[in-house]
């Protein structure tokens, strides 16, 4: 009896160190990519990049490729070559993150439908529209599900394919949408909004 008490004594204690490294391996993981986010959304995609480059390392030593936190990583990667418009490494990023996300937090998850929405606009910005649409809508229903129709995530949905459904030329799907995601924001934030950016 005491034998058994030590060993699960011995393995309780080996499980709570993998968890402790592991936790703490997630949030330098999250502190490194809202640097790169910070340093992107000052221009400077180079060192964006660099400290993005450091959190994958990190990501895959401590967590490994298909988890959700390199998922993460994977998906940061292509917004800011989106932003530097590499669209070729911005595709081939977001990607890799859709393919990791739905292995590790599944279709159904809010981060997998970002990562979606994420490519679509980036389809819609090459003018790729046949591609762009399915993602939107997968992206918006997935949201829907995931986080409820009040949820400012579902109305960024509703706002970014009203803003596809505007560019192809159909109007009354694309004011529909707006209303409909003005609404949201409206009740969450307390007062009517116009304009949103994409998420």
């Amino acid at each position: 009896m005491r034998n058994y008490l030590c060993l699960a004594l011995c393995l309780i204690t080996g499980l709570l160190s993998a968890q402790t490294v592991d936790s703490v391996a997630l949030r330098r993981v999250d502190s490194l990519i809202q640097v790169s986010r910070t340093l992107s959304s000052k221009r400077e995609f180079d060192k964006a990049l660099e400290v993005n480059a450091a959190a994958e390392k990190l990501a895959l030593e401590k967590l490994g490729k298909e988890s959700a936190a390199y998922g993460n990583c994977a998906f940061n990667r292509g917004r800011v070559n989106a932003l530097k418009r590499d669209n070729p490494e911005a595709e081939k990023w977001y990607l890799e993150a859709i393919a990791i996300r739905e292995k590790a937090l599944g279709k159904q998850h809010s981060d997998y439908a970002g990562a979606l929405n994420n490519l679509a606009i980036l389809y819609k910005s090459m003018g790729n529209y046949d591609q762009a649409e399915p993602l939107y809508l997968e992206a918006m229903e997935t949201r829907k599900k995931a986080l409820g129709k009040e949820h400012p995530n579902y109305a960024a949905s509703l706002y970014n394919l009203a803003l596809f459904f505007q560019d192809i030329g159909k109007y009354e799907k694309a004011e529909l949408l707006q209303l409909e995601a003005k609404d949201i924001f409206g009740k969450v934030r307390g007062k009517s909004i116009l304009i949103m950016h994409p998420a």
